[in-house]
């Protein structure tokens, strides 16, 4: 399962697979599309459990410094598979451009040396909506996902104080939006009081359960229930 398909033939199979109608070739391009831009948290905690490839993208050959998760977000869009469009775009937006350790083909904000039509570009649409996006998503994972990471007012432990600021400064000192989804991790509980740990691990989870909730949304879409049908749709009217 851990074998990445080249996105030249993901390509290639989904679009003659839909335009001539080739079931296996659609079915072989749509099975890799779960695992990369899953619909589900629990989809996407499983995969980053159980993949042997531990960095995004596990399972379609795609080279971000070519700008092809732009391109695949696209494609997407071209074949109305609506449903992983929400993931699509937020891996889009997810880089910083203003972390040194990014590169700069991967940005938002990096210029088009190409023409306009390049498909490695997004619709003008699309952009503004991964900028909207990393603003709104940047604050939900200070507000709610992250935000146990802050002295509280019901512990005055000094080892929760000590543990929480230096938790604090790791993951948002740059901030990181693929921390939005970041579900409890069984270590923190070592260095958390007893009283502060049900507390966080309820903020940490249920943060990242809203934020995941609310993608489609943050992007100017559908809810996930209305995405999930969208290939079924379009491919019944054809």
């Amino acid at each position: 399962m851990d074998k990445k398909i080249p996105l030249s033939v993901l390509i290639a199979y989904l679009r003659l697979g839909r335009k001539y109608d080739i079931a296996h070739l659609s079915e072989i391009a749509m099975s890799k599309l779960p695992l990369v831009y899953p619909t589900t948290l629990e989809a996407r905690q499983h995969i980053m459990a159980t993949s042997s490839i531990k960095r995004w993208p596990r399972f379609i050959d795609i080279d971000r410094t070519k700008r092809q998760h732009f391109l695949l977000a696209n494609l997407i869009r071209e074949q109305n598979i609506l449903q992983h469009l929400p993931y699509a775009l937020f891996m889009c937006a997810m880089p910083d451009p203003n972390d040194p350790l990014e590169e700069e083909s991967w940005s938002l904000f990096s210029s088009n040396p190409e023409l306009n039509d390049d498909e490695r570009y997004l619709s003008t649409a699309d952009h503004l909506a991964c900028m909207r996006g990393q603003k709104i998503l940047g604050q939900l994972l200070i507000d709610r996902t992250l935000s146990w990471m802050e002295s509280c007012d019901t512990c005055s432990e000094q080892q929760c104080l000590v543990s929480k600021t230096g938790l604090l400064s790791f993951y948002l000192s740059p901030i990181k939006l693929g921390n939005i989804f970041h579900r409890w991790d069984p270590r923190w509980e070592n260095m958390l009081c007893p009283g502060c740990v049900d507390l966080c691990k309820n903020i940490n989870n249920q943060g990242a359960q809203d934020a995941w909730n609310r993608l489609p949304s943050i992007f100017g879409l559908p809810s996930w229930e209305e995405l999930a049908g969208t290939w079924y749709l379009c491919v019944y009217l054809e």
